[in-house]
């Protein structure tokens, strides 16, 4: 497709392509996540396993980023420390806090799966800016 008006870039906007990059390592042990931006097949973000795109624009709609009702953390716990990447096995069994401001780049998302990551919650004051963007752009009111 090549690059165009807007920044589309074989078939994907450019800077929803690095917003995408910049979700890779906080969900790197989804299948799929460990391959984005990866060889010649990685350029188009709309082909990505776990992003869907609007065809007409470009804009990534949906983002699968949950894991499997029959993945666990202690699957890649094991699978980690198999390898012998204890440090990761450690880091992937923790809750931890999305940075929710990390989607506001996806225009068009209408929706966005986490379930089964073990997010514990948002960054302070990352949640109420997020759910005010995310009730503003699917056509409910903010407040």
């Amino acid at each position: 497709m090549g690059v165009g008006l807007g920044g589309l870039s074989d078939g994907c906007l450019d800077h929803e392509k690095a917003a995408l990059l910049q979700l890779k390592p906080f969900f790197y042990f989804l299948d799929g996540v460990n391959k984005w931006g990866e060889l010649v097949e990685g350029k188009n973000c709309c082909e990505w396993e776990r992003v869907e795109c609007n065809p007409t624009t470009g804009r990534v709609i949906h983002l699968f980023l949950n894991r499997s009702t029959t993945e666990t953390y202690a699957d890649y716990v094991d699978t980690y420390i198999q390898y012998g990447y204890e440090y990761e096995a450690e880091f992937y069994s923790r809750d931890w806090y999305l940075n929710a401001s990390l989607f506001l780049p996806f225009q068009e998302l209408k929706s966005l799966y986490l379930g089964g990551n073990s997010i514990a919650g948002c960054l302070p004051n990352q949640d109420v800016t997020f759910a005010a963007v995310w009730i503003t752009r699917n056509g409910r009111s903010a407040r």
